[in-house]
């Protein structure tokens, strides 16, 4: 890490800051990419823009050949924006709006994957009216537990994500019932930050099973099975999962289902987010003053929760350095941000180097569900995000102007 390059980029730029790394997405792209090619021979990458929509980004995500996976029609746009077409799109989606359902089918999206027997006849619904066809696939909770906060966990029992397993049978002959509908795909997503292997091969052994049964009951051979995404990485405490041996696993189960159920090999998709950029991020923030409190030494910065909420919202732990004194004296400090919330704290009683007004901080893996869940909470505007590329800095957003979040007031 240069530090030297991120202090100017701060003092160039102003704090907070988001800087992102160009080689370090392009060494994960390369390196899923190489994985999927070893283990399938039909396969598809779409990359969970969810976890950083900027255009910039899904624009090195489209130079090497990955499809996009969203949850709304903006997301659909910021991937229109970075070049990507229809087809190059899933939209997934627990709550779809009527409008973006009918934008989604207009602009051709590769599939729309539902998550309730209703949405399936509001989708039929809206391709009659457009007289437009469109390709589904079907979203299962399949009850696949994983050790995970239990906001990221999506595919248990009696979460809203996903149509009941025992309604396979239901799902796929409404999906027959409409003559505009093409029944294309199946698919699951479990939940995020797993670093198991097991939930994984569960999951596309369950989907494989489903298939068979699509196939031998319905007469439906799907082209696609998604097995979603959720690929663990390392942060502060949290361990990554090994990528490689769990796309091993992975595809002996799929093998083996595709003999078993005479599964003419559909095209396996996965979709990760985080995995691709989260190591690519960090978020540079300014000391504003140190002080003690209640026997607490206290670093307050100029980046807060509305800047990054995962610590907030999920407990998560970032990696944090001191930019401008990495190897001081270190002693107990607790790090907090200007929102007027408790729940503001990046770090609490943790070891830190010497800390002083005017120092730069680094927060770490912040490439992923930083910028995309930032907010103007406490009326503050939402940073600029830039990305380094070799030796050339790009402003690849703005920082966002008072003025700008009084702009639509009327």
């Amino acid at each position: 890490m240069d530090h030297s390059l991120l202090i100017s980029l701060a003092e160039e730029y102003g704090t907070p800051l988001y800087v992102y790394f160009e080689d370090i997405i392009k060494n994960r792209c390369e390196h899923v990419r190489e994985l999927m090619s070893k283990y399938f021979r039909n396969f598809m990458i779409t990359y969970a823009c969810k976890a950083n929509s900027n255009p910039r980004i899904l624009e090195i995500m489209r130079g090497y050949g990955f499809g996009v996976e969203a949850v709304s029609w903006g997301e659909i746009l910021s991937a229109f924006r970075a070049g990507y077409s229809g087809r190059e799109i899933i939209f997934d989606g627990v709550s779809k709006c009527d409008y973006e359902i009918e934008n989604a089918v207009l602009s051709d999206v590769l599939i729309i994957n539902v998550e309730s027997l209703e949405e399936i006849d509001v989708i039929g619904r809206i391709t009659e009216k457009l007289d437009k066809e469109s390709r589904v696939g079907v979203r299962f909770n399949l009850d696949i537990h994983i050790k995970a906060h239990r906001y990221v966990r999506t595919g248990t029992r009696g979460s809203k994500f996903g149509v009941d397993l025992k309604d396979w049978f239901k799902a796929y002959s409404r999906i027959l019932k409409w003559r505009k509908l093409n029944a294309l795909g199946i698919h699951s997503h479990i939940g995020s930050m797993i670093g198991e292997i097991n939930p994984f091969v569960q999951n596309m052994s369950k989907l494989m099973d489903i298939a068979g049964m699509i196939l031998d009951k319905l007469g439906i051979e799907l082209k696609y099975v998604d097995i979603g995404g959720g690929f663990g990485v390392s942060y502060a405490y949290d361990k990554g999962i090994d990528l490689d041996k769990c796309l091993k696993e992975v595809s002996r189960k799929y093998f083996e289902k595709c003999n078993e159920y005479g599964l003419n090999e559909p095209t396996v998709v996965i979709e990760p987010g985080r995995y691709l950029v989260a190591e690519s991020g960090i978020l540079l923030t300014k000391v504003n003053y140190v002080k003690e409190s209640g026997g607490r030494r206290w670093i307050l910065v100029d980046a807060g929760m509305n800047d990054l909420i995962r610590p907030a919202l999920y407990g998560a732990k970032h990696r944090i350095i001191n930019l401008s004194n990495e190897h001081g004296e270190e002693a107990v400090y607790s790090i907090g941000g200007p929102i007027c919330e408790s729940s503001d704290v990046f770090l609490l009683d943790g070891e830190f180097p010497e800390t002083r007004r005017g120092d730069i901080l680094a927060i770490l893996d912040v490439g992923a569900y930083g910028y995309s869940m930032a907010s103007n909470y406490n009326s503050r505007p939402r940073p600029m995000e830039i990305l380094v590329s070799k030796d050339k800095v790009k402003i690849i957003r703005k920082r966002e102007r008072y003025e700008d979040i009084l702009r639509l007031v009327v």
